[in-house]
Order: structure tokens, then sequence, then C-alpha cells
């Protein structure tokens, strides 16, 4: 099942959500300007530059071509980005604040929802089949969020207002579109993972593979296997075994209502099982079973899911685990720590060795 754009689902709107009484006589782009102490700047901001014409034509419209939904920064969020309205790729930033058609927040269900944006530049969006870059909306009881980047959210504050060609909402923070997938996994502090890639020569490969889902262990996985017994050609298996053609959100993976086999870059299989909306993946061999502990960070060419447990394909079923970890103290002291303190030397090691023939290697 390849990505498709996941629009909304209806669902009961949350009390705490403000309603709007607008009569649908103004634009967006005039509905913005009229929001004094909310979203001005923005409005502003586009008034103030040619290079945003077309942008002020597109929320001008009367919607009989078509409607919009943006989620529009507030000013307080405008006023941070400084002097960066200057930028020319700022337009491009807006595109990915823009969604096609009306979504109010009774639309979005609980949960996580995937819409698609207006950003397809080709120099940002490597998504397969000129899908535009999607976006995450979270909905709770306590209303929308938007994660961004790798750690970071916003909040919707005020929610359907109401123009006559779409909808908008405001939010607190200025959103940045996703990047590509190694600069992600190093964001994320995915610090083993990124060491992996590097020595292996492999980010290529992953940043340049038009849609792919990544199941990427955390560091605390890597530190239950003694990763300096891996030659080459094992750490090449590993790696493309975490790596999956095809964009598979979570929505997407909690669907499947019996387990369902998705072959990865390596060439064998992984089983992933939904199970009461959490998400297990269990290697070929069936001796790793792995959860997803994050999930739906968006990379500018897929997503990638954190998970716990290194998955190993059947050639390296016999790795052994490394056995000085012992991730039973619950106290955060002693052994554990003291244990991936060693794990992390003896790879760093391992990355030594394996950097110095620069593998290229293909998934």
């Amino acid at each position: 099942m390849q990505f498709k754009t996941a629009f909304a689902i209806l669902a009961s709107m949350a009390a705490s959500v403000i309603a709007q009484t607008n009569t649908n006589t103004s634009t967006i782009i005039d509905l913005l300007r009229t929001q004094t102490g909310q979203t001005d700047q923005f409005a502003t901001l586009l008034s103030g530059s040619p290079q945003y014409q077309n942008l002020i034509t597109k929320l001008s419209g009367n919607g009989s071509d078509a409607n919009y939904t943006v989620f529009v920064p507030n000013n307080a969020a405008i006023t941070k980005l400084g002097a960066v309205g200057q930028n020319v790729d700022l337009t491009n930033i807006i595109l990915y604040h823009i969604l096609n058609g009306s979504h109010p927040a009774s639309s979005f269900s609980s949960g996580i929802n995937i819409v698609s944006t207006l950003l397809n530049n080709g120099s940002y969006d490597f998504y397969s089949n000129n899908i535009a870059l999607p976006l995450v909306v979270s909905k709770n009881d306590t209303g929308l969020q938007i994660p961004y980047s790798t750690n970071e959210t916003a909040n919707v504050t005020q929610a359907d207002l109401k123009a006559m060609n779409g909808i908008v909402h405001i939010i607190d923070s200025v959103l940045s579109y996703p990047i590509s997938p190694s600069n992600t996994i190093k964001n994320l502090g995915l610090n083993q993972l990124y060491m992996a890639l590097n020595s292996t020569n492999s980010t290529g490969n992953i940043d340049t593979k038009k849609g792919v889902t990544i199941f990427a262990p955390n560091d605390k996985a890597f530190g239950q296997f003694s990763l300096a017994n891996l030659n080459a050609s094992q750490i090449q298996n590993v790696i493309g075994y975490h790596v999956v053609d095809g964009v598979y959100f979570s929505p997407n993976l909690t669907a499947f209502t019996s387990p369902m086999n998705l072959t990865t870059q390596q060439g064998k299989n992984i089983t992933v099982k939904n199970l009461n909306g959490g998400i297990e993946i269990t290697d070929v061999s069936g001796n790793e079973t792995a959860k997803i502990v994050r999930s739906d960070i968006l990379t500018n060419n897929g997503v990638i899911h954190i998970i716990d447990v290194v998955l190993i394909p059947s050639e390296n079923s016999t790795i052994p685990n490394n056995t000085s970890t012992n991730f039973t103290n619950t106290n955060g002291k002693g052994s554990a720590a003291n244990s991936l303190h060693g794990a992390e030397f003896s790879f760093a090691a391992f990355l030594i060795t394996v950097a110095a023939a620069v593998i290229t290697i293909a998934f």
C-alpha cells in the first residue's frame, strides 16, 4: 500500500474549539487583514513583497475555482521570524501551511491525520508521483496540534475562521517543511544509526529514494547488540532491512486487519502487526519484535518511525546480543548506563574500521 493523501474523516468537534460566525463574505486574505493582533502581520508580510503576489491572488479568490485551508502563524510567531521575511525560500514555507480544500476542525479524526499541502517544489519534495509534501495534524481532547521539524509542535489556538474561499486555523508557530532522512535522523539524536549510515556511505541512498519508510532503531536498541561483531556486509544488510519502499504512515499500519509482510530494501520481509492500535514489527526469523515508540516523523521523501529493537535479517540471525547491557534496571542508574557507554565505544571503533574502506551500498 503506497502513500495516499489521507484527508479528513468526519468526527465530533472538540467543545473547546472556538466557533466562528463569519458571514463568509470576505476572502482569506481579507479575513487575515482584519484579525488585528492575531494574523494581520502575516497579511502584511505577504503584501510586503512582489514575490508573494501569486499567493495573495490564490488566497483572494472567491471560492468558485478552489477553496483552501490555511494554518496561519499568529503575530507573535511572525515576530520571531525577524529578518527571515527577506528570505526567498519563505514562499515555500508559506505553501507548506496551505491545504487544498476546506478542512474544519471537525473534519480531523482523533489521533494522527495526514494531509497534503501545496508544497510540491521539486527542490524540496522527493515523494513519488509528484505528491506534495504532507503535514501531520494530531487531534486530541485539547484540540489540534501540528508536529513538525524533529521536536517542535504548533498548537491551533483558534480554529475555523471561515472565509468565502476557505478556512483559517491560527497557530502559534511557523512550520518548517521536512528535510532529508539523514539530516532528520541526525537531528533526532539517533546517533548510532547516523554513524552507521555515514560509515557505509549510505546517506545518499536513503536521501535520494522516492518515497520510503524507515523504521529507525533508537540508540538504546543499538546498545542491545555487540555491533563490533558485525562485518561490512552484515551492517549493510541490517541498515537496508529497516528501509521499505513506499510511504506507510501510522494510520496505514494500524489499518492492517491481519499481519502484513513488507519487503525491505535488503530483500527480506518484515511483518507488521496491529495490536489494539499499537504497532509491532517482527523480523523474518521471528527472533526480534520491535515496537514503534514514536511515529510519523516526516522527511522530504517519506516517513520515519522510531523503534526500540534492531531487526536482524535471516543471514545475520546469529549476531549475539550484547549481554553486558542490562536494561532491567529501571532506576536509570548503574549497569544499564555504564553498559550503554561501552556499547557506544565498541561501535565507534567498528565504524572507524569500516569507514577506511568507504563502502557504497545499494539497498
